[in-house]
């Protein structure tokens, strides 16, 4: 499992949980594919960059890594980059409807 979490590795945004056993529940986190920015060292944060060429490529090389698992829902960000690498998981596994979409958010913290 480490050569498919390795596949694609910017930033976690990817969880996908898996079911071995009735009493056995796996949660996955994986990282988007490459972008653009990554391979400049500029920080993305919400900005929304695409999947380069590499990115497509790491995609799909986890997908692939992943065909044989049993996945119950994949859960992205809505982004892009980290949407784009989901995809290609849930394209693989041939189930649509299996993809949730977030959004982080984050909350300024009020000084008194």
């Amino acid at each position: 499992m480490a050569a498919a979490a390795g596949a694609a590795a910017t930033s976690s945004h990817i969880a996908a949980t898996t079911t071995a056993s009735p009493s056995l529940t796996r949660v996955l986190a994986i990282r988007h594919g490459e972008t653009d920015w990554n391979v400049a060292g500029r920080i993305q944060g919400h900005i929304d960059i695409p999947l380069n060429g590499r990115g497509r490529q790491q995609a799909a090389q986890l997908a692939a890594a992943l065909a044989a698992e049993h996945i119950d829902v994949v859960i992205s960000s809505d982004l892009l980059r980290a949407r784009a690498t989901a995809q290609a998981v849930v394209d693989e596994q041939n189930q649509p409807g299996r993809m949730q979409q977030l959004r982080r958010r984050h909350r300024q913290q009020q000084q008194q």
